[in-house]
C-alpha cells in the first residue's frame, strides 16, 4: 500500500504486512525503514542495516511505480545519497 494523502505532503509511505518505508522530501531528513513485525513501536530505524538492503530496494520500487502511475509531484523531490 502506498499513500499520498495530498501532493504537498513532506512524505511518502509504502507498506506491506511485515515493513514500512517513509521517504521524506527534506534530503535532510533520513528515509526510515521498520520491521513491523518485530519492531511495532517502530523505534529501530532499518535503512543502514545491510540484512535490510533488499527489502529497501523493493519497497522503493513499488513506491517509484506507484508514483509514476499517478503522476505523483514527489517524483521531482531531491536525490538523496
Amino acid at each position: 500500500m502506498v499513500r499520498a494523502r495530498s501532493p504537498r505532503r513532506r512524505l511518502r509511505v509504502v507498506r506491506t504486512p511485515r515493513h514500512k518505508l517513509i521517504i521524506w522530501k527534506d534530503p535532510a531528513r533520513g528515509d526510515e525503514l521498520y520491521d513491523l513485525v518485530a519492531d511495532p513501536a517502530e523505534a529501530h530505524n532499518l535503512v543502514a542495516e545491510p540484512a535490510a538492503q533488499e527489502v529497501l530496494r523493493d519497497l522503493r520500487s513499488r513506491l517509484r511505480v506507484w508514483m509514476q502511475r499517478n503522476a505523483d509531484p514527489a517524483l521531482s523531490w531531491p536525490t538523496k545519497p
